[in-house]
């Protein structure tokens, strides 16, 4: 039973576990656009990156990265990446996380398609950042117990993803409607104004050409 138990929490935690690896070339640019990677983060959650560039200094690139929130939030900056980086930090409110990059060419270096920082990312957040197994042992669970506790917070991250998509259509939605309403009431609007205007000018031709005698 407990083995069938074990085998049951690995499966659900391999459906669960989402991985965040990946592999991308950010060319050198003058004036670079920046190149941005998105992602749900829930609330009270722990975030990792990690990060392996190519390059070394002097090669005529600056590859820089930052890391916001739609809340406004700068959680790390870096001007300078190279080799191995790796940023941690914990976000309080739900929100859309921003990874965005920028390769910059240093005075003087020529623009060319060789020109290029290779980028490896991990990102994990959440259940999948933390430690479950010093977790395990500070507070003396077995192993399918911290199992069940990890399979517990994958749950409950997906509950809190599920509830912001929730909440996010349900203000496009409000948006949408006020925006048919506002537009229905400018058509109400105009449709009346024509017809006033309409009214008007039928009004005064009709008393141009009774002051002109030609109509009586």
């Amino acid at each position: 039973m407990m083995v069938s138990l074990k085998s049951s929490l690995f499966f659900m935690l391999a459906l669960l576990t989402v991985v965040h690896a990946l592999n991308f070339d950010i060319p050198a640019k003058t004036n670079p656009e920046p190149f941005c990677l998105r992602e749900y983060v829930g609330e009270k959650n722990l975030v990792i990156v990690n990060l392996k560039t190519t390059g070394n200094m002097g090669d005529g690139q600056t590859l820089s990265m930052m890391i916001t929130d739609s809340s406004g939030n700068t959680h790390s900056s870096i001007q300078n990446v190279l080799g191995e980086k790796s940023v941690a930090f914990d976000v309080d409110a739900s929100a859309m996380l921003d990874i965005c990059f920028l390769n910059t060419l240093t005075p003087g270096a020529i623009e060319s398609e060789h020109k290029k920082r290779s980028v490896k990312l991990e990102f994990t957040v959440g259940a999948d950042a933390d430690d479950y197994s010093s977790l395990q042992k500070a507070n003396n669970l077995e192993p399918v117990e911290a199992d069940i506790r990890r399979a517990r917070d994958f749950i409950e991250e997906i509950k809190g993803k599920i509830y912001y998509l929730q909440a996010r259509e349900a203000r496009f939605r409000n948006t949408n409607e006020s925006t048919n309403e506002r537009v229905k009431n400018f058509a109400y609007l105009t449709f009346i104004s024509l017809f006033v205007l309409v009214i008007w000018q039928i009004l005064y031709l009709r008393s141009f050409f009774q002051r002109k005698h030609l109509i009586p």
